[in-house]
């Protein structure tokens, strides 16, 4: 079974290989771009722009100038977005990410803007009759009580949020402000378990509402890991400043 996993892993990533310089073409042109940013804005109320869509083997794949307003009042602007992968790990069985990255954005939302966007995306999504038929009963399913199986290794070398400012209004009397929000962490998954290592780091947080004022920076350093085998979860290091 493992050899025909990796049959299929190296035909797969062969083919992949052999189709990159199509991929590259398609996912870079201007005609891409245009139908990604029409299929988000069917999806996202509001006004959705994109100012250029690039994929390279080297590069990965990258966004420039994503920026999302509802009306006058909400709005999401992103310098960068970046998927970086490493392909040819995949002939190995290893999924390996070398940096996503969103590096400078600013978000301003407001609570009724998300309670209108929420209600007209489930309005949009198709509703699902319940049958009254009664279904034969099924068999209990065997569990395994060896340690589960992942059919890749799993490595996220660099997850990171550059420079993010948030203004976020919960109500009319209340704001919460995050200024130069910066966020990195490090993901590996394998059959033994996971290991987890975060960095995070706000220069200004602000709460503001008629009664109360909270301005503080903080900075946060946390290590998980967890043992599949033993079904534990150990929180080496977690430090607030």
């Amino acid at each position: 079974m493992k050899k025909i996993s990796k049959v299929v892993l190296l035909s797969v990533t062969a083919l992949f290989i052999s189709l990159f310089p199509i991929i590259q073409i398609v996912v870079s042109s201007e005609l891409f771009r245009i139908k990604t940013t029409a299929l988000i804005s069917q999806k996202l109320p509001g006004e959705v722009q994109i100012k250029s869509i690039s994929f390279g083997f080297i590069d990965g794949l990258l966004i420039n100038g994503f920026i999302w307003h509802h009306g006058d009042s909400s709005s999401i602007k992103i310098d960068k977005l970046l998927l970086d992968i490493h392909w040819l790990d995949l002939a190995s069985g290893s999924l390996t990410i070398k940096e996503m990255l969103i590096d400078g954005s600013r978000i301003d939302l407001k609570q009724t803007d998300i309670n209108n966007i929420s209600s007209k995306i489930n309005k949009a999504e198709p509703t699902t009759t319940i049958s009254n038929e009664k279904k034969p009963a099924e068999e209990p399913a065997t569990t395994n009580e060896s340690t589960p199986s992942f059919p890749l290794k799993v490595d996220i070398r660099a997850i990171k949020l550059a420079k993010i400012n948030v203004d976020f209004s919960p109500s009319t009397s209340q704001k919460i402000q995050l200024h130069n929000f910066n966020f990195d962490t490090a993901i590996k998954l394998n059959e033994e378990g996971v290991d987890i290592r975060s960095i995070i780091r706000i220069d200004n947080f602000a709460f503001n509402d008629a009664d109360k004022k909270i301005s503080t920076p903080i900075s946060m350093l946390i290590n998980l890991k967890s043992d599949l085998a033993a079904q534990q979860v150990n929180l080496g290091q977690s430090n607030l400043k």
